[in-house]
């Protein structure tokens, strides 16, 4: 079990191909299955250098974002607000993005997923090759030609050497839910209820709120790398109790369990069991 205190961390300045001020807390990279590589941060919009903007776009990985503060808006009236849990399936098209002074957790994974450090070296180079203008990459070609390509496939064909090949879209568009507007649900001990936002895909994404009545264990599933993100109250784990920012990651194949003091609630996302093949 990976535990983790967000609000001890300090932010950072990004190095972003996008437009806008963007820091980050860096929280954990790794493995969610064997070759399915995650990378988990906090990250914040701030309005130093205008607002955070970014083109129509799709990826080849998945991803999860939880509004903390402020709004973020997606495009096609999709507006994500404090409490809002939105996912964003891989090939689906979502923007054009404008964020600003606002919060998040963001988590994204996949077969072939470009990490920090192989990110953050690719725009080092290729800004010795060309220039990031309005969340594009602009280079002239061998033949004296100006292309633009949306910069997150740039980068990704710059880490790994080969096109991008962008998945067939399983989903029209991307998925905005209020987790306040779910009801209560029994959980599965009696301790425990739920609200049960979403399960998704052939390989069971499953996102839920969980909330403790009475102090109680939560027991978490080995055939699937858990995430539990604290809202509110407190958890213990190893008799040390842990506050509202802290994540807890419980890797594919181990058999862990936490504690949940009365009244508190985490965000849990049960990452796939066994992911399709994008292709």
């Amino acid at each position: 079990m990976h535990v983790t205190d967000t609000e001890a961390l300090e932010w950072e300045a990004t190095l972003s191909s996008r437009e806008g001020k963007v820091y980050r807390k860096l929280i954990r990279e790794g493995e969610i299955l064997p070759g399915v590589n995650y990378y988990i941060r906090m990250t914040k919009f701030t309005s130093e250098e205008g607002p955070f903007q970014a083109p129509r776009h799709q990826h080849d990985f998945e991803q999860i974002r939880y509004c903390m503060a402020g709004e973020q808006s997606f495009g096609d009236g999709f507006v994500s607000r404090t409490g809002s849990l939105s996912y964003y399936p891989a090939g689906t098209e979502y923007g054009p993005e404008y964020i600003e002074d606002a919060e998040q957790l963001l988590i994204q994974w996949g077969p072939t997923f470009v990490s920090k450090t192989d990110n953050d070296a690719a725009i080092l180079r290729m800004k010795e090759r060309g220039e990031f203008r309005g969340g594009m990459y602009e280079y002239v070609d061998e033949n004296g030609g100006l292309q633009r390509v949306d910069s997150l496939q740039a980068i990704w064909e710059e880490a790994f050497g080969r096109p991008l090949v962008i998945p067939p879209r399983r989903y029209a568009q991307m998925v905005l839910v209020d987790t306040d507007a779910f009801e209560w649900t029994p959980g599965e001990s009696e301790h425990l209820q739920h609200r049960r936002v979403g399960r998704f895909g052939a390989d069971d994404l499953a996102l839920d709120v969980v909330q403790w009545s009475n102090n109680g264990t939560l027991d978490l599933a080995a055939e699937r790398t858990s995430l539990l993100f604290v809202l509110s109250g407190e958890i213990e784990i190893g008799g040390i109790r842990h506050g509202k920012g802290t994540t807890v990651f419980s890797d594919f194949g181990d058999r862990d369990a936490i504690i949940g003091i009365a009244g508190a609630e985490i965000l849990r996302v049960g990452f796939p069991i066994q992911l399709a093949v994008l292709a």
